[in-house]
């Protein structure tokens, strides 16, 4: 999973680190074989929000964090180090995720991030990923820094905050 790569490469796990760099990789190969992943069979797309409005989507997601919050067992930790709840980090994820949705447009996505990151070291070592199918209307984003990237900043904003949840509960250990 990409966000768990960052969580734990943000944590410390210097394991991960090499990981993350297998994703990036695989990720920028597969923007070179867009054409072929697109002749490949798949399901259609189901959105939550179209099939329920925002409220049913909303709704879903507040029973949701409800019922995780019911089927975890009740911990006390101290709010800077620690242990948190499973419903407290459901929660946190959802309030993230409608801002998401609010500030974006779009739901959160990770992996976008990984071939972009990808594509601009290819550009570096002398390789025209501009005219794959995949970038070609994705001048601009080539052309712009990652830090102007919303996807790599929230990549970003896990790994950092990763690293300072495990630095506050004295687990930071690379």
């Amino acid at each position: 999973c990409g966000s768990g790569t960052l969580f734990t490469a943000g944590g410390g796990s210097s394991r991960m680190v090499i990981t993350l760099a297998a994703f990036i990789a695989g990720s920028l190969i597969a923007t070179a074989h867009l054409p072929w992943w697109n002749t490949l069979p798949r399901f259609p797309a189901v959105s939550i929000v179209k099939s329920f409005g925002v409220a049913g989507a909303l709704t879903l997601l507040f029973c949701f964090v409800v019922a995780v919050w019911l089927e975890t067992p009740k911990t006390t930790g101290s709010l800077l180090r620690g242990p948190w709840a499973l419903w407290l980090g459901v929660a946190g994820l959802a309030i993230v995720s409608i801002a998401t949705i609010l500030t974006l447009g779009r739901p959160w996505g990770i992996t976008s991030g990984f071939a972009l990151w990808g594509a601009k070291i290819a550009t570096v070592a002398g390789v025209d990923v501009a005219s794959w199918p995949y970038w070609s209307g994705q001048a601009a984003r080539l052309d712009r820094s990652v830090f102007s990237d919303s996807t790599s900043i929230m990549n970003f904003g896990i790994i950092f905050g990763a690293m300072a949840a495990s630095a506050l509960a004295s687990k930071y250990r690379p």
